[in-house]
């Protein structure tokens, strides 16, 4: 195993050996940052399980061994016995194999390993954050024209976020929700696009950050998981019938590990003067929460839910929880005049890196 403290090595141990008694686990591997080794205070454990009982898709449960919070990231098995998804690619080329009952998920492993960086697969992962950039824009524009401003807003800011996984991408640096602002830098001065850098963090207003300001936005997201957490044990029946995505992602939010976990690595960052990567680490979350969370709230009272218009509906629904999410976005004087400057600025910027995928995708070939 990769050279980690006794306590992780004896806590993923003790995981390994219970999860190889369940007859529909074939395989598991370390990833994320311990298995990268830039792991840092309040990093938790991410294990990738291969589920023989193939899950209708992706799903992770957060749990807690002899003090260490652990991530089981489960996958269906033919994910990696027929064609992989490229949103597992980077799991599975940082995973350390723990166990692998058949071999599969070694071989595997072998051949995205030899092909990870090769045109065909970085063509896949490119095109799979156009995709979702293009999700969010479309929302984005959908919700200016509807005059929900905020969700405009945050809709461009994440459009925009999905484009500029790319240039990570070039620079053959990781994803990472929490060292996603730092891979971001690094990757921008390398390439000499540091300008659409300081574009994206004042487009997001990341760039007004500093001590005072995510101090208050961990607080405020403390208290919207309260009430995102509260309501939905409250709501369980409901819950159980949601879309399986749905479900398992809400589950997962509303655990108190999952809060340890989140408060402990936001401190961490802002512990080593990284406010804006913790900023950053706490809007991404509490947007995901808040697009779950739309689902449920709109099954358990009957109403129609649009994600388009997702602080709209927050905002007639659950007025406490709107309040501290505008705050977290920083969104409370937003008009459509912004949004409409930001959606254009978006648009321009995204286009510009599509433009330059070809030759971003042979920088990161060298």
């Amino acid at each position: 195993m990769v050279h980690l403290p006794e306590k992780i090595r004896s806590a993923i141990q003790k995981v390994v050996n219970q999860l190889k008694k369940d007859e529909r686990i074939c395989g598991v591997g370390l990833f994320g940052s311990w298995s990268r080794e830039d792991y840092a205070n309040g990093s938790d454990v991410d294990l990738l399980v291969i589920d023989e009982s193939n899950p209708p898709t992706e799903y992770v449960k957060r749990i807690e061994m002899t003090g260490v919070l652990i991530d089981l990231n489960f996958v269906p098995k033919k994910w990696i016995t027929e064609a992989i998804p490229p949103e597992i690619d980077q799991k599975i080329h940082e995973a350390y194999i723990l166990y692998d009952r058949d071999w599969s998920f070694t071989s595997c492993k072998e051949w995205l390993d030899k092909f990870y960086y090769s045109e065909e697969r970085l063509n896949l992962r490119t095109e799979s954050y156009i995709v979702d950039s293009d999700i969010y824009f479309s929302r984005a524009t959908s919700a200016q024209a509807r005059q929900d401003f905020e969700s405009a807003y945050i809709f461009a800011g994440k459009s925009l976020e999905n484009s500029l996984k790319i240039l990570i991408e070039a620079c053959r640096l990781p994803i990472c929700n929490s060292c996603f602002i730092q891979n971001l830098e690094r990757a921008t001065e390398k390439l000499e696009m540091i300008t659409t850098y300081a574009h994206y963090l004042a487009i997001t207003n990341l760039n007004e950050i500093d001590d005072v300001k995510v101090e208050k936005i961990l607080g405020l997201f403390k208290e919207t998981w309260d009430e995102i957490s509260y309501f939905s044990k409250r709501n369980k029946k409901t819950l159980e019938k949601l879309h399986f995505n749905v479900k398992s992602k809400l589950e997962y939010y509303i655990s108190a590990q999952f809060l340890q976990g989140t408060i402990l690595r936001t401190r961490s960052l802002i512990n080593n003067g990284k406010n804006v990567e913790a900023a950053h680490y706490i809007r991404n979350i509490t947007l995901e929460m808040l697009e779950n969370y739309l689902w449920l709230k709109a099954e358990t009272e009957e109403t129609k839910a649009d994600p388009t218009t997702l602080f709209r509906f927050i905002k007639e629904t659950a007025k406490t929880i709107h309040k501290k999410t505008r705050e977290i976005f920083h969104t409370e004087k937003i008009k459509s005049e912004d949004t409409q400057k930001i959606i254009g600025e978006v648009k321009e910027i995204n286009l510009k890196i599509r433009r330059q995928r070809k030759n971003l995708i042979q920088q990161a070939l060298k």
